[in-house]
């Protein structure tokens, strides 16, 4: 079984994912897969956002602002990219040295955050189906929690 991500968090505030599960150990193998071959990928994408400074993000107003204003036109770009054949996968894990990739894609650390990375290329095959899902009355709450 693969360790838990490394992110700097621990606890239940860090994630609720149970890191012993069976479902842990699909994710962290397709993690693993994905860190072993991202080298290979014709195109690395890096959504951002640019800020005045990043206390904009100190708030739950500021960052719901902030990510709601980029993730909708990522998550887009990724459906129209699988219409074309491309595949895509959102990931995080280059979060844990967002300065570092700052510096070295030259991206101004104190002005632009970076949200997330995909990697995009071609598909083997488009075979997709749709992947397994949670019940919904285990979250969706209709006119009270």
């Amino acid at each position: 079984m693969a360790p838990p991500p490394a992110s700097g968090g621990t606890g239940a505030a860090f994630s609720r994912m149970d890191f012993a599960s069976e479902q842990w150990g699909r994710i962290a193998g397709s993690l693993h897969h994905l860190a072993d071959h991202l080298h290979e990928v014709p195109l690395l994408l890096i959504p951002c956002l640019r800020v005045e400074s990043r206390a904009e993000l100190t708030s739950v107003r500021g960052q719901a602002g902030a990510w709601g204003s980029v993730i909708p036109a990522f998550w887009s770009f990724m459906l129209a990219a699988r219409e074309r054949g491309l595949g895509t996968a959102w990931t995080t894990s280059h979060l844990s040295y967002e300065r570092e990739m700052a510096d070295l894609l030259g991206i101004p650390f104190d002005t632009v955050v970076q949200v997330a990375l995909t990697p995009v290329a071609y598909t083997l095959g488009t075979d997709f189906k749709p992947g397994p899902r949670a019940d919904a009355d285990g979250f969706a709450h209709w006119n009270r929690w």
